[in-house]
């Protein structure tokens, strides 16, 4: 991207935004002195990342699609984790 190109760099920043909100998957693998194999599977977004690419937008007047649903289930997420069993 060169200088000058204010549209290209707000699509991209528009772009990213979208790719942040949707949920990665990752897989942790722990392996025991026994053989045994214990596979975790994890769906999550990175919220660190997205408040970044929010700060990035504001900074350059960049207006992104405020989703609110996106927030309320993290939080939802953690609340089960911390009350589960």
């Amino acid at each position: 991207m060169t200088v000058g190109e204010i549209e290209k760099g707000k699509n991209i920043i528009k772009e990213h935004y979208k790719k942040a909100l949707t949920h990665q998957r990752s897989t942790h693998t722990i392996n025991f002195p026994d053989g045994r194999q214990e596979i975790k599977v994890d769906t999550s977004i990175n919220q660190h990342y997205i408040d970044t690419i929010a700060r990035l937008a504001k900074k350059y007047n960049v207006e992104l699609e405020k989703i609110e649903a996106s927030g309320t289930n993290i939080k939802q997420k953690w609340l089960k984790k911390i009350f589960k069993n």
